[in-house]
């Protein structure tokens, strides 16, 4: 049995109805989502403002000896980007180049050493030092500025939370993460670990693992400088407006459909009307009115010949 107008506009509203819940709920999702990010992103910001211009501290006040020298430790993120000071000098050897990291736009890679702190407990500190444009690595310029200053220098650096290893190999002497157990191994730094997989370097000091340093100034300053490191982003980006766009999205979805039903309506109405509109059945008997009516036209008709 065929379905019956009534029954056919009642299928379309259901479907109507439930294709408009599942774009609302999606819109949602999806704008929450984006709200999600933005708190990420407004706490990572908010973490750069307060630490990124900080006075700063000794290292063993927010990496106090002993933490994060075990694989997996990692800064706490509400310590990134706080400036600490420490005295010691760069490790001979431990440098390399870090590989596809752009600043400003620009190709280039950073150079990267483990330095030795000159605590009563010596550590190792990975220390981005800072840049040159890719492909200039080889050059005069950036031969004298890569190289490693002789004896003693005071460093101020700011924590960053050590970069997870990517497992993918580097042609010697550069590395793809600025992951200190990484970059000891690879210049042969790294002696070996413990039981407790605590890393020591060959001559018996601690490697911190969990985070590393990005260089904002040396004393005394070298002669030949590598490039500045950039400043941290405090771009909150578009997410929350993205989150709003969403939510627009789902209230307007409803909106959206009960416009298209309305005209539906109207236009159901309309051709409702056009048919009632129509001829009387020609196959309709006259009645004696009509078939008198005609009979006076057609004399008419003919008296005027």
């Amino acid at each position: 049995m065929s379905a019956t107008a009534p029954d056919r506009t009642a299928s379309r509203t259901l479907g109507m109805a439930l294709l408009v819940v599942c774009v609302s709920v999606a819109c949602v999702a999806l704008g929450y989502w984006q709200w999600t990010r933005h708190q990420d992103r407004a706490a990572a910001v908010a973490v750069v403002e307060r630490n990124y211009d900080a006075d700063p501290v000794a290292l063993a006040d927010v990496v106090p000896p002993g933490s994060l020298e075990r694989d997996g430790e990692q800064l706490d993120a509400a310590d990134a980007w706080t400036p600490v000071s420490v005295r010691g000098e760069f490790v001979p050897g431990s440098d390399v180049l870090l590989r596809n990291r752009p600043v400003d736009g620009v190709a280039a890679m950073h150079g990267l050493a483990l330095f030795r702190t000159d605590d009563a407990a010596p550590r190792l500190l990975l220390v981005d030092r800072g840049w040159v444009p890719a492909g200039e690595e080889d050059s005069d310029r950036a031969l004298e500025a890569l190289a490693l200053p002789d004896g003693p220098v005071e460093l101020v650096v700011r924590l960053r939370p050590a970069e997870p290893d990517a497992d993918r190999p580097a042609p010697e002497g550069y590395v793809y993460t600025a992951t200190p157990a990484l970059v000891a191994d690879v210049t042969g730094i790294l002696a070996g670990s413990d039981s407790d997989g605590a890393t020591e370097a060959a001559f018996d000091t601690t490697l911190i693992q969990g985070t590393y340093g990005a260089l904002a100034s040396q004393e005394p300053a070298p002669e030949h400088a590598l490039g500045r490191l950039a400043a941290a982003d405090t771009d909150l980006g578009s997410h929350l407006s993205y989150a709003f766009q969403w939510w627009v999205f789902a209230l307007g979805a409803p909106v959206a459909a009960l416009v298209l039903a309305r005209r539906n309506r109207t236009l159901a109405a309309e051709d409702a009307d056009g048919r009632s509109a129509v001829a009387p059945d020609p196959r309709r008997r006259r009645t004696l009115e009509e078939e008198e009516d005609a009979l006076l036209d057609a004399q008419e008709r003919s008296s005027r010949r």
